[in-house]
């Protein structure tokens, strides 16, 4: 049974193996701990009589399931860092990101997402960008099987940009831009919503992710430059 979320990204499986994994892990040597210690605690209410033994654990026989487990546990741990460090660098590490397709600047304020595309001359981080600020009501408009490279801040407070679909959690900080990217997997339109608090309205923070075909994004981004979308946010990075 699978109780996380459907996958919308191309890193998504990936998160979820990872949690599948350690969950495994930890629910195995949970199981395992206190399995022992009702074992020890049950068995010993049968003996009748008997007297405390004192152990010092120096020698190889008294010591030796301790150390038995301790190699098996680092084992695990060094098993959930190698399926990490491949996740973790394609992720975090802006050099080892796959070329961008196309940018999306995304701004948390206090209590919304604000979006803003290129212009009409493509690029971001110019004078012709268009924002997209309806309030709860806005969409983060993506198109299917492109890269894109989110740069993410925050125009207030401390926020964090989260959808549960993508695998994907991002801190928004004031005065940074923070680049990441995402590759949708399939149309629709999926929460997204800030998992730090930020304020009393925090709760209400919540916005939309709308993945489409690229003919109906671009038609999209076209009639945003045509309309001229007045921003909130200035363009600086």
């Amino acid at each position: 049974m699978n109780f996380l979320p459907e996958a919308y990204s191309t890193v998504a499986p990936g998160i979820s193996e990872l949690f599948n994994l350690i969950f495994g892990l930890t629910t195995f040597w949970f199981i395992v701990a206190y399995g022992a210690a009702f074992y020890g605690i049950f068995t010993s209410l049968k003996t009748k009589g008997g007297k405390a033994k004192y152990i010092t654990g120096e020698s190889f026989s008294e010591s030796k399931l301790v150390w038995i487990v301790v190699i098996l546990v680092i084992a695990c741990d060094f098993w959930i860092d190698i399926k990490t460090a491949h996740q973790w660098s394609s992720v975090e590490i802006e050099a080892d990101m796959p070329k961008g397709d196309m940018d999306i600047k995304i701004v948390g304020r206090q209590f919304q997402w604000e979006f803003v595309y290129p212009g009409k001359d493509g690029k971001l981080f110019t004078e012709d960008d268009v924002g997209v600020a309806d309030g709860n009501d806005g969409e983060l408009v993506l198109p299917i099987g492109k890269v894109t490279k989110l740069h993410i801040t925050s125009a207030d407070v401390l926020h964090a940009f989260f959808v549960r679909q993508f695998g994907f959690k991002q801190d928004a900080i004031p005065g940074r831009v923070l680049t990441r990217w995402v590759q949708p997997t399939k149309e629709g339109r999926i929460e997204l919503t800030c998992a730090e608090i930020c304020g009393p309205n925090h709760g209400t923070m919540r916005n939309w992710v709308k993945i489409v075909s690229q003919d109906e994004f671009d038609k999209y981004v076209k009639s945003l430059n045509s309309n001229k979308v007045a921003m909130l946010t200035p363009l600086g990075e």
